[in-house]
């Protein structure tokens, strides 16, 4: 007999191994997103071309349909193409001084005589996000959608929520900041330095944003401590010039303005009171600083005496004047001559050559500077000219700076270092740049730079396209 349950383990009856799970098929590997060919970047000098026919805009910005968009010598926002098309978005809009445009395709612009940023939709409805800027000249949108926009004249960099208003200023104390564009991960925000020939840059950490430094500079000149030691005379290296005292401090020595409070102590405010300037003995009368204490001017009697208790008309040394503040924000009276002096600094010299203008209204160290119109003493570290204006970055980290005085686009490597001249235009008025997006002739790989000259763009080579941008 069998035993129970005993039967042919092939039979129906029997007991069966389960089927086996397919084995699944491994999951592939996400193709990464070709990167920029860093290798095809054009040599410099790169080449370029004039298109003319488009406006002579501080600003402008490209849109999807092919259409240049700035604001013309009349003051509309318009929109230009390559072909000529001509379309008038919003009349009388005003001076714009920064132009892009937000993700979601509507345009904020830095509406420099008003000192305001100002939302405009593609219909032409303008609505203000924030006013009570001081001079706000240049800006750009980061991937956060966010509006970063320099105050020259404020000397900061703020984050602006294009759709509240809301503000958190993320650098103070910038030079004559103008210009403002990102790193490849916008991590980082470059900000350029009108006059300074400086460039910033303010770098998010960790989500939290880090104090401002100095990028790299396109200066040439010495710095105005260099083989002086502490305790000398030295120029302040800015445009409304002045002087002050080499003190040395952790970064080297620094030339800082120290007013003569001591000629003053116990005095009032248009007391008389004795200083030096430049070794000479200085009869003047005490002025009160910003902070409020007395320090006695280098700028003399004379030419304080009429501008004493807010007078506008003067007279100094026989001629007639007006009263405006010197360097020291002390009002005194400014003639004709005054004006001439930058020029006077510069006969008998070359372009580049070194000047200084001594004189106490807006004394001075810098070089000769053809702004068009004949050689002048231009003040600062500022290579030739110094008046950084439009900034850019490619694809490859490298940034792009113009020099509107002087023609010049340089380019700087990601880590700073010296730039290369990466084109000279020849003109004198090159303000802002940016790259195409591809559409209406306008390539994603060539650099367009504002000509004011021509009432034209400067169409360059640079065979890489631009960092990543919101509106893409």
């Amino acid at each position: 007999m069998g035993c129970p349950g005993s039967g042919n383990l092939g039979g129906g009856g029997g007991v069966t191994d389960p089927t086996p799970e397919p084995t699944p098929e491994p999951t592939p590997e996400p193709t990464p997103e070709p990167g920029p060919d860093c290798e095809a970047i054009a040599p410099l000098p790169a080449e370029f071309r004039i298109i003319k026919g488009f406006t002579g805009s501080e600003d402008f910005a490209f849109d999807r349909d092919g259409y240049m968009v700035s604001v013309n010598n009349n003051g509309d926002l318009v929109r230009v193409n390559r072909e000529g098309d001509f379309e008038v978005m919003v009349p009388n809009f005003g001076g714009a001084a920064g132009t892009a445009f937000l993700p979601g395709g509507d345009l904020i612009i830095a509406n420099v005589g008003e000192g305001s940023i100002v939302r405009v939709t593609p219909e032409g409805g303008m609505t203000t996000v924030l006013s009570g800027m001081e001079y706000p000249n240049g800006l750009d949108v980061g991937l956060d959608g966010f509006v970063y926009v320099a105050e020259q004249d404020g000397g900061r960099l703020r984050r602006v929520d294009p759709d509240t208003g809301a503000f958190e200023t993320l650098a103070e104390n910038l030079y004559n900041p103008n210009g403002v564009t990102f790193s490849v991960d916008h991590s980082k925000v470059y900000v350029g330095s009108f006059g300074g020939g400086t460039i910033d840059v303010i770098e998010q950490i960790d989500g939290e944003w880090q104090p401002a430094r100095q990028f790299s500079s396109v200066t040439t000149q010495a710095g105005p401590c260099d083989g002086l030691g502490a305790g000398d005379g030295c120029f302040l290296n800015e445009w409304g010039g002045g002087v002050g005292t080499c003190r040395a401090d952790s970064d080297g020595m620094e030339c800082r303005w120290e007013p003569d409070g001591g000629a003053c102590f116990g005095s009032f405010a248009g007391d008389p009171c004795v200083t030096d300037y430049f070794e000479e003995t200085v009869q003047s009368l005490c002025a009160e600083a910003e902070n409020g204490t007395l320090f006695c001017p280098v700028v003399g009697t004379a030419r304080q005496a009429d501008c004493q208790g807010g007078g506008f008309e003067c007279s100094y040394d026989g001629d007639d004047g007006t009263c405006q503040t010197n360097w020291e924000g002390v009002n005194s009276c400014f003639t004709g001559d005054d004006w001439t002096l930058p020029d006077r600094a510069c006969d008998g010299l070359s372009q580049g050559s070194p000047c200084a203008v001594l004189d106490p209204i807006q004394p001075m160290q810098g070089e000769c500077v053809d702004w068009g119109f004949g050689l002048s003493c231009q003040a600062g570290d500022s290579g030739e000219g110094g008046g950084l204006d439009g900034i850019g970055v490619d694809a490859c980290d490298n940034v792009y700076v113009t020099e509107f005085v002087t023609g010049i686009i340089y380019r700087f490597g990601p880590d700073g270092g010296a730039p290369e001249v990466a084109a000279s235009t020849g003109s004198f008025w090159i303000p802002n740049l940016h790259w195409g997006l591809g559409y209406g002739g306008f390539e994603t790989n060539k650099l367009y730079v504002s000509d004011r000259d021509t009432q034209g763009l400067i169409e360059m080579d640079v065979n890489v396209e631009s960092h990543p941008r919101p509106y893409e």
